[in-house]
Parts: structure tokens; sequence; C-alpha cells
């Protein structure tokens, strides 16, 4: 595997670890509610990676909400 592909591994893996913590924390809480620090705490991911790969906690957000609405579809 070359660098470039194991790179994209990688971030895919840390957005997907990313999104099942976001998803547990969205349906226990809601959008208002949702503490990305808590996410963090509990996926191990750094804070930078989700600025990364989201832009931040709206961006998480979004992300959850999209994958909400494509199940439903």
């Amino acid at each position: 595997m070359t660098t470039s592909q194991r790179k994209r591994s990688d971030g895919r893996e840390t957005m997907s670890r990313i999104m099942d913590f976001a998803l547990v924390e969205f349906n226990k809480v809601g959008p208002d509610d949702f503490n990305l620090d808590r996410v963090l705490k509990k996926s191990g991911v750094s804070r930078s990676s989700v600025y990364h790969h989201f832009g931040g906690r709206n961006g998480v957000i979004a992300a959850v909400e999209a994958k909400l609405v494509e199940k439903d579809v």
C-alpha cells in the first residue's frame, strides 16, 4: 500500500469513528445539546482531526443529520 492510500484509509477510519460516537451523542441529546468534547473523549480522536474532516461541531452535526436522513430514505 502506498503512503497516500494508507492516509486515505486512515482518514476514512477516523471519520467513521467520529461518526459512530457522534451518532450516539446526537441520538442521546439532540443537536442543541450536542457536545463535541464528549464525542472526542469517547472516540479518542483529536480535535484537529474533527476540524480537518468536518470543519468543527456544526459540520459533525450536519454529517450526522445527513446520515440519519439517508437511513430514512
